[in-house]
């Protein structure tokens, strides 16, 4: 079973291995924390990809907090301009 947690501008997906009846315990008790999430019983997993289109106006905002993570010294330039890349 996989969880796919879409955000504004990030999907996020976490696996687990388990049997169907312990499936259908975790479905149930995450869609009771997490509203709005989406998942995949592993009959149907896929290691695609869920493309989700990204404003301009986010795009400028997650590169704002990539570059205050580079000023601050969390990141390298390699990994900023790498992130950059990818976004424009």
């Amino acid at each position: 079973m996989q969880l796919r947690i879409a955000g504004s501008s990030e999907v996020f997906t976490i696996g687990f291995k388990c049997n169907s009846k312990l499936d259908a315990e975790l479905q149930t008790f995450l869609s009771d924390i997490i509203g709005g999430s989406s998942f995949l019983n592993s009959d149907e997993e896929t290691d695609e990809p869920v493309a989700q289109p990204i404003s301009e106006s986010d795009t400028i905002q997650i590169l704002k907090e990539y570059k205050k993570l580079l000023d601050d010294g969390v990141i390298t330039q390699e990994e900023f301009d790498k992130k950059k890349s990818e976004l424009l």
